[in-house]
């Protein structure tokens, strides 16, 4: 794999002294792809539209993004473009602690949102092509230098898990449960 010519940008606004903060950001990154099956290139394009505002006591928070990837050559020939966003809700309920709610959803394929075509094809099942996560989470802040943190996500769809982790999409489950815990030392 090598890396052709790529770009990355962004073009950020905030307002009130980070009360309100608005960024678009978008890139085109290109890969050179060469193995013993062919030659290839790989094109990925996200577009990401992210939203805050934030208050002394709370802050919600939105990110939408739209994923463009293409494979072409002689590996394989695919263009599929993805979606996902999110939305937040920071509750600081004491100068040290503060928690969250936040739904995420994921879907690797705008046209097959639910997998169904991936399935109907044979190539694995229809939850590893979406993920919708519901986050409780709270953290806090014991002091300066020491942050802990935990969060607990009900999950539905693998289309997060990685294929490495999970080389048989077969034996993972469509609904699954994670708990989280952060230790965090500044230094």
């Amino acid at each position: 794999m090598d890396g052709s010519t790529s770009y990355i940008g962004q073009v950020l606004y905030e307002h009130g002294n980070g009360q309100f903060t608005a960024a678009l950001s978008a890139a085109d990154v290109n890969l050179d792809l060469s193995s013993g099956f062919g030659d290839g290139e790989l094109n990925f394009q996200p577009w990401i539209l992210s939203v805050q505002y934030d208050q002394e006591k709370w802050a919600l928070t939105g990110e939408y993004a739209i994923r463009n990837v293409s494979l072409s050559g002689d590996i394989r020939q695919s263009d599929t473009t993805g979606e996902s966003w999110y939305v937040q809700y920071t509750r600081r309920f004491h100068p040290d602690w503060q928690w969250l709610i936040r739904y995420d959803s994921l879907a690797i394929d705008r046209s097959d949102r639910s997998g169904s075509a991936y399935q109907a094809q044979g190539l694995g099942p229809a939850h590893a092509r979406y993920a919708d996560d519901i986050t409780m989470g709270l953290k806090w802040s014991v002091t300066p230098k020491l942050l802990l943190a935990a969060e607990y996500h009900h999950i539905d769809g693998t289309g997060w898990l990685p294929l490495q982790d999970n080389p048989d999409p077969s034996e993972t489950k469509r609904r699954w449960n994670m708990l989280l815990f952060q230790l965090s030392l500044r230094f």
